[in-house]
């Protein structure tokens, strides 16, 4: 690989300076957010966790605390100036107002699309509200040999969204991965009422449930550790929503509720379905999380038990005093008895979760916790949160989820996505001045048991720095630094000696944000990535430089040209993408390559918007074979084409 090249390029474009690009459009603030609150993860439901609040926005004039809070880039210092300055003003005339209310001016550009002033439908009159279609496809080069799966290479995705009155929303989605035959492999549907009235919510079809701190049950999608060392950590339930995403696990189907009078909540579910699950003959171990079924055997394991989901939540809040409580009765009957691997013998078909949630908020500490029972077993999760002054705010938080301890629907706070087997001290704090945003977490934790990969429990620590930079006349810098240690176990040349080491992974990264007049926002990025154990030792790096152009009112371009060389997996890179709306895209780079995209986005007319993409990745030093014939310099392309229609009264 021609390094020089990859250092003229980032080095040139950075001494480029320009204006202030000001039109940020709904999709480049969701790319902002997952920026900032995604490190190494790749949930296609984290943009349809901010669309879901996109459409229905939290109501600046009236949510408390914990309403405010579903949005990760508040910090209740922000909250604080959000509801003491609609106290002083009699309310928010217009959601422009945030930039008079005392938050910063990114905070306020970021979270416009995501509230609301009030009850957006007129009195006495039903109006229909929109009406949203989304569709893509996407092709991906050299193609898949057609003898090894049942379907196509094309993965295709159709979804239609109708609102009435801002009352009555049905949803629909159908989705095919590539090497799957049917073009509604998976499909979901749902029909809800939503009112400000005695009952908030009515949701038929599919949904999810999330409660607490997701000890017992949340929705696929959960913030975890992140360049965000303080908002990251506590969550901050929606209770019941509506369920539109292509992830065919980890929702509920059937039926739910949500009633509330005064202070007082209450969210009856029912939930029966059809799913797949990883199975053997003496039951099964956990769901199937892939999503895949491409094969006569993927085929045959698809939709293989049933679950059905019965479950009570109550609350009481107070918003003077700044008060939540809530409770939580579920229980999950399997068709097939549950076990887990490292406890064969404990054999269940069903699971009864118990759980208790609060959160109390004085003038400057937050305390938040959920203790949560499940067949017995206890598991629990506490955080404070301090705010020292309006330029320092810390948390701390503390779990413990047991060795035999096990949710089915859980996604709690911690390195294991699994909320098990685990233990952990986390302390977090981001520090806010005139001379930029500091980040800094160290978080330390154990597993309790042994594992699949390790026979004896083993001990993890790692800590982020990440600094923002204020603005300067055309932009904005970041610096990030990881760094991991993980306790592993040797097998020796006799297969019976353990030895225990410690694997190291260090990564850096350096960005920078310019603009280039009115028209052209880029970035140029370096990253490192560096991993060290007892065997081996290797370094990588990567270089890009992206672009974002409106060249038109209607028309706007994205490029990106990365350089990335690496000696292994283990010192892999990780790199956003952007992609399709309603597409997660977070690349994973090893090896030695050159990567490439280049997307267009256009609205042919209003309410009419097409986005095209090409992307490719080309790599000397790989090799795929296809029947007897061996291809070297694999070059990966992708193809990808959506169309999306909007009708608004």
């Amino acid at each position: 690989m021609k390094r020089t090249a990859a250092l003229i390029l980032l080095n040139l474009t950075s001494l480029i300076l320009g204006q202030t690009v000001s039109d940020l459009k709904l999709d480049e603030i969701i790319n902002r957010f997952v920026r900032m609150t995604s490190e190494e993860q790749e949930n296609s439901s984290l943009y349809d966790y901010f669309e879901n609040i996109h459409e229905h926005p939290i109501d600046i004039n009236s949510a408390g605390y914990a309403e405010l809070n579903q949005l990760p880039v508040l910090d209740y210092y922000s909250i604080e100036k959000i509801i003491n300055y609609r106290k002083r003003r009699k309310g928010f005339q217009s959601v422009t107002d945030l930039y008079k209310c005392g938050i910063r001016k990114e905070v306020a550009e970021m979270i416009m699309p995501f509230v609301s002033t009030g009850k957006r439908k007129e009195s006495g009159k039903m109006n229909f509200g929109s009406l949203k279609t989304r569709s893509y496809g996407i092709s991906k080069y050299p193609e898949m040999n057609e003898s090894d799966f049942e379907g196509n290479n094309l993965k295709i995705n159709n979804r239609i969204k109708l609102n009435y009155a801002n009352m009555i929303y049905i949803n629909a989605l159908a989705d095919k991965d590539a090497g799957e035959k049917s073009y509604a492999d998976f499909y979901s549907y749902n029909i809800s009422y939503r009112d400000d009235g005695f009952v908030k919510k009515v949701i038929l079809g599919s949904y999810t449930v999330e409660f607490g701190q997701g000890l017992a049950v949340w929705s696929p999608y959960a913030f975890s550790k992140s360049a965000d060392a303080v908002n990251s950590v506590v969550k901050h339930p929606r209770g019941i929503s509506a369920y539109a995403s292509s992830g065919e696990n980890r929702f509920l189907y059937g039926g739910a509720t949500e009633i509330a009078w005064d202070n007082f909540t209450l969210i009856p579910f029912y939930s029966i379905q059809k799913t797949s699950g990883v199975v053997d003959s003496s039951g099964f171990t956990s769901l199937n999380m892939s999503g895949l079924f491409r094969t006569s055997d993927e085929i045959a394991k698809k939709k293989n038990m049933t679950i059905r989901t019965e479950g009570l939540i109550t609350g009481y809040q107070n918003r003077k005093k700044n008060i939540l409580v809530k409770l939580l009765f579920m229980k999950n009957n399997f068709s097939r008895p549950f076990y887990s691997r490292l406890f064969p013998e404990n054999l269940f078909n069903r699971q009864i979760s118990v759980s208790g949630f609060f959160k109390i908020g004085f003038k400057r500490l937050r305390i938040t916790g959920e203790v949560c029972a499940t067949n017995g077993i206890v598991a629990y999760n506490y955080s404070a949160q301090f705010l020292i002054s309006k330029y320092v705010n810390i948390i701390s938080a503390f779990r413990y989820y047991p060795q035999d301890y096990f949710a089915l629907f859980s996604n709690g706070f911690g390195e294991r996505k699994n909320t098990n087997n685990e233990k952990g001290i986390y302390n977090g704090i981001r520090i806010t001045t005139k001379f930029g945003r500091l980040n800094f977490y160290y978080d330390f934790n154990k597993t309790l048991f042994r594992t699949t990969t390790e026979p004896f429990p083993v001990k993890r620590n790692d800590y982020l720095v990440d600094y923002n930079s204020p603005r300067f006349s055309n932009g904005r810098f970041r610096l990030r630094y990881h760094r991991e240690l993980k306790e592993h176990y040797l097998t020796l040349d006799n297969y019976d000696t353990k030895a225990l080491t410690n694997l190291v992974t260090e990564r850096f990264r350096f960005a920078l944000y310019y603009n280039i007049g009115d028209q052209f926002r880029l970035t140029s990025q370096l990253d490192i990535s560096a991993f060290r154990s007892a065997m081996k030792s290797e370094t990588g790096y990567s270089l890009s430089e992206e672009i974002r152009s409106a060249l038109f009112e209607n028309v706007t371009l994205y490029g990106r040209i990365i350089f990335f060389e690496t000696p292994g997996y283990d010192s892999r890179i990780y790199l956003y993408e952007n992609d399709l709306n309603g597409v997660f895209n977070m690349g994973l780079f090893y090896g030695e390559g050159i990567s490439e995209y280049i997307l267009l986005r256009y609205e042919i007319v209003k309410g009419v918007n097409i986005t095209a993409k090409y992307s490719e990745i080309y790599r000397p030093d790989w090799m795929i074979t296809s029947g007897e014939n061996i291809i070297q310099n694999v070059t990966d392309r992708r193809i990808a084409v959506e169309v999306e229609t909007k009708i608004e009264k």
